[in-house]
């Protein structure tokens, strides 16, 4: 599996790829009374990835939400099926240089599998059409209907939530998990180098669904308070990027 990030400039095309471990460990399912099959998402809930619901949304100012505190969390708006997955057990917080993170409310024990990486399902025609300058001669009118989708519900454009998932004997597929109303709470995760990550990516091409699975395992234990981060890899950033 892949992480991925490209970036354009004029007459040159730089794609920027992390090499994760895609190896399966032995790994427990986090448990808060019952957990769905995916956590923080009951069954009904994931039917629904993708259908763009905006049914009771608030607008809500973001600029209000106060990190400070335990009870400033409820601030934050929960407008999008990314943010609605967030279980109980976790909190989204403003983290200084950083925007968004998670931070675990509960003490989490190693080899946990903490959560799913879902998004849209691209093909790597898809995605260079989509996200590279280079390939948009190449754009068909669906990836135009994409890109308008995206601007009319208020999402980036970025390709920087993109991971790649190797198929053996074919091309890499990529999750996209940019599109707050195609994804889960995972898409928040931030980078921290080790020893400071505390969960790995894993991924399969075909779960038992026949799609792509990527999901997130803890390495070690997660304290209470901590913020779950993993390691995006030296090659993801470019050298003008700060690392945080």
């Amino acid at each position: 599996m892949m992480m991925m990030r490209g970036h354009t400039f004029p007459g040159i095309t730089l794609s920027l790829f992390m090499l994760l471990a895609c190896t399966i460990v032995p790994a427990s399912t986090f448990s808060v009374s019952a957990p769905p099959p995916i956590i923080g998402a009951s069954s009904a809930y994931l039917s629904n990835i993708g259908t763009k619901n905006t049914d009771n949304i608030i607008n809500s100012d973001y600029s209000s939400h106060d990190t400070s505190s335990e009870s400033s969390e409820s601030i934050i708006p929960k407008i999008t099926p990314a943010r609605q997955s967030l279980p109980d057990h976790l909190r989204l917080e403003e983290i200084p240089g950083k925007g968004f993170g998670i931070i675990t409310k509960v003490f989490i024990p190693k080899y946990t599998v903490v959560g799913d990486y879902k998004g849209e399902v691209m093909t790597a025609e898809e995605k260079d059409r989509r996200y590279l300058d280079s390939y948009s001669h190449l754009r068909q009118p669906i990836d135009e209907e994409w890109k308008q989708a995206r601007i009319d519900t208020g999402q980036t454009i970025t390709g920087s939530y993109l991971f790649g998932v190797a198929v053996p004997n074919k091309s890499d597929i990529y999750v996209d998990a940019e599109d707050e109303y195609y994804s889960l709470w995972t898409r928040f995760l931030n980078h921290a180098p080790l020893p400071f990550s505390n969960v790995n990516p894993k991924s399969l091409h075909e779960g038992i669904n026949g799609k792509p699975r990527v999901w997130f395992v803890s390495i070690r234990d997660i304290e209470i308070g901590e913020e779950i981060c993993f390691d995006y890899g030296d090659d993801y950033w470019l050298p003008e990027d700060n690392v945080v």
